[in-house]
């Protein structure tokens, strides 16, 4: 995968389904976060293209209740890629390397990945923000990696 720049015209597809997506999460009960999952910290901005995608659908989400949050799930333990680990493996090479920070946002996320393979990177997500005192109602992912 190449990484995506704002100005190209699959970025602004990309947001709009999504946008499209979002909306049919049930969300009455309440404001929701979109936390995407955070670079790694040996991933240069440049190889991070979930970062492109939300600036293109920040402007599509300001009305609906939805905020996005980039400061409250990070990354604590430098990872090798994970392309290079087993799909079997990645859970274990993922366990206890990501924490959350308390924000003033809504605790009730909605987490977003460019590419789920297994779902390993999302369930350290989730146990991250689940330990942090939050609440993740939905996972949404771009592309899901056929093996």
């Amino acid at each position: 995968i190449q990484p995506l720049g704002v100005t190209r015209p699959h970025v602004q597809t990309f947001a709009r389904m999504l946008a499209w997506e979002l909306e049919g999460i049930e969300m009455s009960d309440g404001h929701h976060t979109l936390i995407p999952i955070p670079p790694k910290l040996s991933q240069s901005r440049e190889s991070y293209h979930l970062h492109d995608l939300m600036e293109a659908l920040w402007p599509m989400m300001i009305d609906s209740g939805l905020t996005i949050r980039w400061d409250v799930l990070h990354f604590t333990a430098t990872i090798r890629s994970i392309k290079d680990v087993a799909l079997r493996q990645r859970h274990l090479t993922l366990a206890g390397a990501m924490a959350s920070r308390r924000s003033n946002c809504a605790t009730k996320i909605i987490l977003i990945d460019d590419i789920v393979a297994t779902g390993s990177t999302l369930a350290e997500a989730a146990r991250a923000l689940r330990t942090g005192g939050y609440e993740c109602v939905a996972a949404i992912s771009l592309a899901k990696r056929v093996v």
